[in-house]
This record gives structure tokens, C-alpha cells and sequence, in this order.
């Protein structure tokens, strides 16, 4: 099995996939979402997603998902797919709730304009916790019949799924689902606050030391039944007993995962996302290309300190001042986001850990974590 921690080793090389936000959107209410507050601001603007879409290649990143709110509701995705596929980018996917891809001639529109990788928002082992949680009758059906499709049609398939107090008991009975469905990658998701509203902190965040022997036990199914990554999120490593540390993918992490974006492009596109999003909202008589413009000049002027002038002229440059920034990036983000006790720092993984996040710290306390000597 590959496990995160082979993704530290650099030699592997940091992720060369970027994400591109096609807008908060979306026909799912997740009850954890991070854009909770926004699943109704309009759409971008087919020309300003194809324009990223460029760049993008241009500052040469070789892997794109498509990601919102929904991508799967934007009507011309089909054309941002087939978009990146000519420009030359080389695994094409999109992360989504599946409700849209239980249509299979429209999957395989998609799949022919040139997406070969899915991302699949599952949260439950079954209908109840699935469609409690997405709010929307149905969709635990809907996503594991696209996911289906999805094997039929040579796609990669992988999962993500939101750890909170409404599933965490049934992820051993998760681990056995993804396992028969043909699942490549699975990612559990500790819930997160970070930009969340209008969701319930109480009701969702679950106590890492209760969550525990369900996580263990539904790794040591995936590991039995050889799937061939795991990946887990937003965690300490004190909560796991060292054998299952393995898995742990934080922020510090997830600059050497090929399946994880690479920041700041990924700051670029959601802050973009959320400009757009703003303007159209607000009936604006929104100047696309001005605005783009103006915040891919900010972009480059704040991130890229090696770019020259002649960019578009130089579809092979390479930026690697800005990919030695990436991990500095990560860490920082990390600090933002959560805190360490002052007992963290005699632990082995101090430098490598991300902390606990600061709504966990609040709501639940810090008792349970200890350093590791």
C-alpha cells in the first residue's frame, strides 16, 4: 500500500496539480460545508475559467481538478475539461457530490472530452448517514451508482470523506464499501471550521479519542484489502498509536502529494472565485479580463519573484522559486489554523505536526494530546 509517508520522501518531487474553482454553487447542503453560506452565489464566467485554465499551464503545472460548489452544475464543463486536455495537462479531474454523474451519457461526455479522475465526496457507509448529512434524499444511491459508472468507464476513482459525530462510528462499515467499490485513493477529512458558517460546531466536531478505534479499525480493512492509498487530514499525531502515524497527510505534508494542489496557485484561484462570485452577486457590470488581469498581476507580483516578462512567449518556464515557497506556505497556513501546547515542542513530530485546530481547542479542550519522545 502506498502510504502517506512515502509522500515526504522529496525525491518524489512536490505536486504538480493545481485547482481551478468554478464557483461556490452547488446542488448539494452539506451539513459541514466550508462555503455552507455561499451554495447559492452565481456561477463564473465560462471565459475567465478558461483563461485560468491557461495559465495555469503556463506556469507549467501539469494536473487540474475542477472543483466549486458543484463543478458537475456548470454547463460548459464539458469545454473546460476538453480545454485542459488540449492545452496538455495530463490528469484531469473533478471533485464532486456524483448526483450529476448517475447520468451516464453524460459522464462519458466527460470522460471523452478528457477527464480520467474522480473525486468523490462519500460521507456515509450507507443511504441514512450519506443523505442525513448531504441533506438531499437520494444521493448515497446517486454517488455509489456513478462511482459504478465510473469503474466501467477506466476512470480513477477516489473519495473523500468528512470525519464528524454523524459517521464516525460506521467508518469501519465505509472502509468495507469503498473497498468493494474499486475505490484508488481514500481520504478521511477531519471536520474543520476553517471557513465555515452556519454550521453547527457542537453537533458536528467529534473528540479525536472517540473517533479513534473506529479510524483504526476501518484502516486495518484497507490495508487488508490492498487499496492503494489512504490518506488522513487535519490530524495530531499523538491521537494514533505509531502504527497507523503513516497515514497522517497535514498541511506540511501535502506539498508532496501528486494528488493534492499546489499552493499558492490553489490561494490564486478561490480568491479569484470569491472576487467573481462577489461582483456577479451584486448585479455588477463586471469587466471579466480587467479583473483577472488585475489579480493575475497581483498574483505574480506577490508569489512569483523568477517571473519574467516574456511569460506567455515561454510555455516551458519553470518557477521554481515559487514551488521552494510551497512547504514555507503549508507550514504558515498551519499556524494560522491551529495551535500548539507549549509541551509540544519535546515532541518528535513538533516540526512536522500541525497542531490542533483552534474551534477543536475551544470546544473540546487539549487533555488528550501528548508529545511523543
Amino acid at each position: 500500500m502506498l502510504h502517506s509517508v512515502i509522500i515526504l520522501n522529496k525525491s518524489i518531487g512536490e505536486s504538480k496539480r493545481i485547482k481551478v474553482h468554478t464557483g461556490y454553487t452547488c446542488n448539494s447542503n452539506c451539513q459541514f460545508c466550508y462555503y455552507l453560506a455561499r451554495i447559492h452565489e452565481p456561477l463564473l464566467p465560462e471565459k475567465l475559467l478558461l483563461e485560468e485554465i491557461k495559465l495555469a499551464r503556463r506556469l507549467n503545472w501539469e494536473d487540474i481538478d475542477f472543483t466549486g460548489g458543484e463543478p458537475t452544475i456548470v454547463p460548459y464543463l464539458e469545454r473546460l475539461i476538453s480545454t485542459a486536455k488540449a492545452e496538455g495537462f495530463k490528469d484531469i479531474a473533478i471533485i464532486t457530490n456524483g448526483i450529476r454523474l448517475v447520468d451516464r451519457e453524460y459522464f462519458t461526455k466527460l470522460r471523452n472530452a478528457g477527464l480520467n479522475d474522480v473525486l468523490f465526496s462519500l460521507h456515509g457507509a450507507n443511504s441514512q448517514i450519506h443523505d442525513s448529512l448531504t441533506r438531499v434524499p437520494g444521493s448515497f444511491n446517486r454517488i455509489t451508482n456513478a462511482i459504478g459508472i465510473a469503474r466501467e468507464l477506466g476512470i480513477k476513482i477516489r473519495t473523500n470523506l468528512t470525519i464528524n459525530n454523524l459517521n464516525y462510528t460506521t467508518l469501519p462499515e465505509y472502509a468495507e464499501l469503498v473497498s468493494k467499490l474499486g475505490v484508488y485513493t481514500v481520504n478521511f477529512i477531519f471536520f474543520n471550521p476553517w471557513t465555515t458558517k452556519n454550521v453547527e460546531l457542537t453537533k458536528l466536531m467529534p473528540k479525536f479519542s472517540d473517533v479513534m478505534p473506529y479510524l483504526e479499525k476501518a484502516l486495518d480493512i484497507l490495508e487488508a484489502n490492498k487499496i492503494p492509498k489512504v490518506n488522513i487530514r487535519y490530524v495530531p499525531y499523538c491521537v494514533f498509536q505509531e502504527k497507523y502515524r503513516k497515514y497522517i497527510c497535514d498541511f506540511r505534508d501535502r506539498v508532496y502529494d501528486p494528488d493534492e494542489w499546489a499552493d499558492p496557485f490553489q490561494s490564486f484561484s478561490e480568491e479569484l472565485a470569491s472576487k467573481i462570485s462577489k461582483e456577479l452577486q451584486n448585479n455588477k457590470k463586471t469587466k471579466i479580463p480587467n479583473i483577472y488581469f488585475a489579480y493575475y498581476k497581483f498574483f505574480v507580483n506577490k508569489y512569483i519573484w523568477t517571473l519574467r516578462d516574456n511569460l506567455r512567449n515561454s510555455p516551458n518556464l519553470l518557477l521554481p522559486s515559487l514551488l521552494a515557497k510551497n512547504e514555507a506556505y503549508q507550514a504558515s497556513a498551519a499556524n494560522y489554523f491551529d495551535i500548539k501546547k507549549s509541551t509540544c515542542k519535546t515532541c518528535i513530530y513538533f516540526d512536522r505536526c500541525d497542531g490542533i485546530k483552534k474551534e477543536y481547542a475551544a470546544l473540546v479542550g487539549t487533555d488528550e494530546f501528548k508529545p511523543i519522545r
